[in-house]
């Protein structure tokens, strides 16, 4: 009796142990397809970009020579002179470097040649990119460092109110900066929060509570406008990459590594909404990195695996998919602005903005003077007449502020654009 008891024991103990290895075989099966996913992914992204930039030189090389064939003499070699030395690499004597580097803003739809008019802050370089009545200026904030206005891998941005809110990830804080985009405050880990652990984003609600997205605590927390800790969410959330407020004060939440997106009422007994699962087919996301809404709460996902934005109402229910003819790669990061969606895409060195329906409108770069592209990761916009409350299309002024972070280069670049230029179609 005993013996045939002992023998059962072994068994069931057999098969459990069976179960577990099969279970583990599975997740190492799943996770090595995961990550063989995502290096393919990767070089794609990165042959695509070499084929691009090598397209795009031949391209510049051929106007140049077209426009020097014009011209005779000592003109052409004036003329190349000065192409040479604006366009690519000057070294003349009034050259003006910040860590040696000026910053071109170039737009891909431009036919003509364009200069940049050059000019120095205080501590950064501020131009101006001219063609006709059109026109962009911009300047560059930060540095790599753990000092005020100071940056190590600064990824998720939001414009709230004239003040511009940083999550430095690196230095696990988030950064406000003032009107002026000088340091105001620096929002840093407590023992009420636990601590950030590479904070991806930020964003402030209706009440003007910051909220901030601590990805690898899979947690959000509200800090008051003075830096104050009020609460913490946990339990909810795996890897929340991107958050943003509705007009009834929820808080919508990327919540990418359970590839849903989240929304969080803020207001007592009202039950929260989740939507989506992995997968490929209509409302379902691989790897959900960025929200936005538009001024009727309808919800705008990127879903950066499946290479296209996706739209739902604010039952989270399907509408559209955004992607068709404009090839997107890796979309990391949208925001919207008076009925643009400016998207940044891993899979590109340059910003494209579309309308809510998804048509192309523009599309612009960055580059240092040497010509080397900056990589962007995110990307927040808001008029500058400060009556928006960031991403919102409901926004009115005389032009836009555009804020995109560089993590590699660890510094955020601010653009002004001009409602009435060419560029805002």
């Amino acid at each position: 009796m005993l013996e045939g008891s002992a023998t059962n024991a072994k068994r069931i103990v057999n098969e459990a142990i069976d179960k577990c290895v099969k279970a583990m075989r599975q997740r190492e099966k799943s996770l090595l397809s995961a990550i063989d996913r995502d290096k393919r992914l990767s070089q794609e992204i990165l042959n695509r970009q070499r084929e691009r930039l090598i397209s795009k030189k031949t391209s510049l090389d051929k106007k140049k020579h077209r426009l020097l064939e014009t011209l005779q003499g000592t003109d052409a070699e004036l003329m190349e002179q000065n192409l040479d030395e604006e366009i690519f690499s000057s070294n003349s004597s009034n050259t003006m470097y910040t860590d040696a580097k000026k910053i071109v803003f170039e737009p891909h739809n431009l036919e003509s040649i364009c200069r940049a008019v050059k000019s120095l802050g205080d501590s950064n370089i501020a131009l101006t990119l001219q063609t006709g009545s059109s026109a962009l200026t911009g300047n560059l904030i930060g540095r790599k460092g753990s000092g005020p206005g100071e940056f190590q891998y600064p990824l998720g941005l939001r414009s709230h109110g004239g003040a511009l809110y940083i999550a430095d990830a690196g230095n696990n804080r988030i950064q406000v900066l003032n009107s002026t985009l000088s340091h105001e405050l620096s929002i840093q880990e407590t023992p009420e929060s636990g601590g950030f652990d590479r904070p991806n984003d930020v964003c402030i609600d209706r009440n003007g509570m910051i909220i901030i997205a601590d990805t690898f605590k899979n947690a959000l927390h509200w800090f008051s406008q003075e830096g104050t800790h009020q609460r913490t969410l946990t339990g909810l959330l795996n890897r929340p990459f991107s958050l943003c407020i509705a007009s009834d004060n929820s808080v919508v939440v990327a919540d990418t590594g359970n590839h849903r997106v989240r929304v969080i009422s803020q207001v007592s007994g009202q039950k929260n909404l989740v939507f989506g699962r992995y997968g490929k087919e209509e409302g379902d996301f691989d790897g959900p990195h960025s929200v936005a809404v538009d001024g009727h709460d309808n919800i705008y996902v990127a879903d950066l695996y499946n290479q296209r934005l996706q739209v739902f109402d604010r039952q989270g229910g399907f509408l559209r998919v955004i992607g068709s003819g404009l090839n997107l790669q890796a979309p990391r990061s949208i925001a919207i602005n008076k009925g643009k969606i400016y998207i940044v895409d891993w899979g590109y060195t340059y910003i494209q903005v579309v309308n809510l329906k998804g048509a192309p409108l523009f599309q612009f770069g960055v580059y240092s003077q040497k010509g080397e592209q900056i990589t962007p990761n995110s990307i927040a916009v808001d008029s500058a007449s400060d009556s928006c409350h960031g991403n919102s299309d409901g926004c009115h002024g005389n032009s836009d502020r555009v804020f995109i972070s560089d993590c590699n280069n660890h510094k955020v670049y601010h653009i002004k654009m001009d409602h009435h230029s060419k560029y805002n179609m």
